[in-house]
């Protein structure tokens, strides 16, 4: 009996180390992990000779503007961006038109983007100050988890009174969903935005006006809030706090933290020459916390690599005033092979990389070992890199609508040669194959 496709000579990595060995998959699942010689027959054979085979990446935070943002990205061209950068599966967030504040507006979204996706895909539900219960709803539609923003972002999302965020985390620990956080507070960014918006528009001083303290503070408020409430918290694009986050896991709370390759890669002095390209919220850091960063991904304190993608149209991103121009850069693409970069300099370990970017996120989230694992039973999913394999980032080439990313003429080595969603070529060097296929998952 023949199987659908077979993996052939290439070195498979996990967090625990990395071996040679063949592995089956048919109708969608791993079938057999083993020598060449104990491999039954196949339809399709791909030899992998000087190749890795990682498990499919998880990127748990795009937002891929569909529905109502459709002239920044839409889910076709966002998820063809992701299955050429070799991301497997993705987690949409909630702050699309209408926002995903209750279960009608999920399923809706579900169904709406259902044939759209290049690869798998996973929703998350909004918090705001009146759904605490539309909760229960959202999860029995399959929700992923939920976003919760104490800073205003991209579709003007209020941020709920503490006392409201308290009383969700509580009905959360009840659901054992993950809360993912924007842990900025919008008191502090607020104060000197204004103060320094009447003196400067040079673009280092969005940095300025997001320092570290507020993100520090979000991270100190919500690690106390799910140390009481007993829930799960997944601190998104964190970029300093990093000690705070250590002692919380260290006391046990239920936290857990992701950071971006732009976080890893640039710093405050990278705006006076990149300017509005590169205003994200939170901002770029000074270089001691860039190293502090690094150190944290190395240890263990930080958990997920996420890409963060938000696009905005060109026009948006290329203001004059620093203040004007829209916050967020597109990412989904870029993000295995900056890391990839980052694993061929010695800075990060490829099996560290593979924990981060595909088991930790499937864990935390309750997909897995069906996503990020290599192991019989799990969906065959698949991100199959050249280590050695050299390329300069140019816009113009990417898969997303708007061609603008603050990685224009970054030099890359290590690149996703195939993507394959469960056991379906979707991505061959960057280049798309067949259909949208990927379906809507629930944890």
């Amino acid at each position: 009996m023949s199987v659908d496709l077979l993996l052939n000579n290439g070195t498979i990595v996990t967090s625990a180390g990395e071996f040679k060995a063949s592995v089956a998959v048919d109708e969608g699942k791993i079938v057999a992990i083993g020598s060449a010689a104990s491999m039954p027959p196949a339809e399709k054979v791909l030899d992998l000779s000087g190749l890795h085979v990682l498990p499919g990446f998880v990127d748990a935070h795009v937002h891929m503007r569909e529905p109502g943002l459709t002239y920044k990205e839409d889910f076709l061209s966002g998820t063809s961006a992701a299955a050429a950068g070799g991301v497997t599966t993705i987690f949409e967030m909630p702050n699309t038109l209408p926002l995903v504040t209750n279960e009608k507006i999920l399923l809706e979204k579900a169904a709406l983007l259902k044939d759209k996706a290049y690869v798998d895909f996973c929703l998350y539900g909004l918090i705001v100050e009146d759904n605490v219960n539309e909760l229960a709803g959202m999860a029995r539609a399959g929700a992923i988890g939920f976003k919760l923003l104490l800073a205003e972002v991209t579709g003007g999302v209020p941020r709920p009174s503490n006392g409201l965020i308290f009383e969700s985390f509580k009905e959360l620990a009840k659901i054992g969903l993950t809360v993912s956080v924007h842990a900025e507070d919008k008191n502090v960014t607020q104060y000197y935005t204004e103060k320094l918006k009447a003196v400067t528009k040079e673009p280092i001083a969005h940095c300025w006006a997001r320092p570290p303290i507020a993100e520090e503070e979000g991270i100190q408020l919500l690690t106390l809030f799910a140390a009481q409430a007993g829930n799960k918290v997944h601190l998104v694009h964190t970029s300093c706090g990093v000690d705070l986050i250590r002692a919380a896991k260290a006391a046990g709370t239920k936290i857990t933290a992701e950071t971006c390759p732009q976080y890893l890669v640039f710093s405050e002095e990278d705006m006076r020459t990149k300017g509005a390209v590169l205003k994200i919220n939170p901002p770029v850091r000074s270089k001691v916390l860039v190293q502090k960063l690094i150190e944290a991904v190395n240890d263990g304190t930080i958990d997920t690599i996420g890409s963060d993608h938000a696009p905005h149209s060109v026009e948006e991103k290329t203001k004059e005033s620093i203040w004007e121009a829209s916050s967020g850069c597109i990412g989904v693409e870029t993000m295995v092979p900056v890391m990839l970069t980052l694993v061929n300099k010695g800075l990060i370990k490829l099996g560290r990389l593979v924990e981060m970017g595909a088991e930790n996120p499937a864990k935390i989230f309750d997909l897995y070992p069906r996503k990020g694992a290599i192991a019989v039973g799990s969906d065959a999913d698949f991100t199959i890199v050249d280590l050695k394999m050299e390329k300069t980032i140019k816009a113009e080439e990417l898969h997303s609508k708007q061609k603008v990313t603050p990685f224009e003429g970054f030099r890359v080595k290590g690149l996703p040669v195939y993507t394959i969603v469960r056991g379906e070529i979707v991505a061959e060097r960057g280049e798309i194959l067949g259909g949208p296929k990927g379906i809507f998952v629930r944890p």
